[in-house]
């Protein structure tokens, strides 16, 4: 399912940097899901993996990015 830009928007100021810089980089979100609950599988956590496509500038300036240029994030702030 494709994003929408508002949910970029969301992704980018929850990463610390602008949706344009988003735009410009390479990258995936995998979704966690917890199937405990009853309620079904639920997202309990996006990891954001960026490419080795991506600006080493922009990455630079995001919040909590490891070693293997990922982030983790809550649902909501992964803007799903």
């Amino acid at each position: 399912m494709a994003r929408t830009k508002e949910q970029d928007i969301t992704l980018a100021n929850s990463l610390g940097i602008s949706y344009d810089e988003l735009q410009q980089t390479d990258y995936k979100l995998i979704v966690v899901m917890d199937d405990s609950s009853n309620l079904g599988d639920m997202p309990v956590e996006v990891i954001v993996r960026f490419g080795k496509t991506s600006p080493k500038h922009i990455l630079a300036k995001i919040k909590g990015i490891n070693k293997d240029n990922e982030v983790s994030l809550s649902p909501g702030d992964a803007g799903e």
